[in-house]
């Protein structure tokens, strides 16, 4: 009788592990899922908008600086008008070691009409010889 009621309470206490250990890794497994799930979105959003979206120019019109000292890296900030004349403001997701592209550089972009707000570079200029 006491070996029954040792082997129950000890079933009882792994199987309550093994439910929270599932439920964990059940957890776990649904976030990387819907993450994943989100990054995807957003690469077929600029692999569509690279391929069909409206092309404007884009002038380099300041740089703006993340970190100090070694880290400090740039950002171009450019600005564009669509062809209804509506004016917006675009900062680059790339990064130099210096100011790059020169200030007044025209930039080619594509970005969405249906969200002008969201732009991406189609092609940087070449970098002088050195590197940036």
């Amino acid at each position: 009788m006491a070996f029954s009621a040792l082997a129950v309470t000890f079933l009882a206490r792994t199987s309550g592990a093994i439910y929270v250990f599932g439920f964990v890794f059940l957890l776990f497994a649904t976030v990387a899922f819907f993450a994943s799930r989100q990054k995807m979105r957003e690469r077929w959003r600029r692999e569509a908008l690279l391929q069909t979206g409206q092309r404007v120019k884009a002038m380099v019109v300041f740089h703006s600086c993340t970190g100090s000292g070694k880290n400090a890296r740039y950002h171009a900030k450019m600005k564009y008008a669509t062809p209804d004349g509506r004016t917006f403001r675009f900062r680059s997701a790339e990064s130099w070691s210096k100011p790059w592209p020169p200030l007044g550089t025209k930039i080619a972009l594509a970005y969405d009409p249906a969200d002008p707000d969201f732009a991406l570079v189609v092609k940087w200029p070449p970098e002088p010889p050195g590197g940036v």
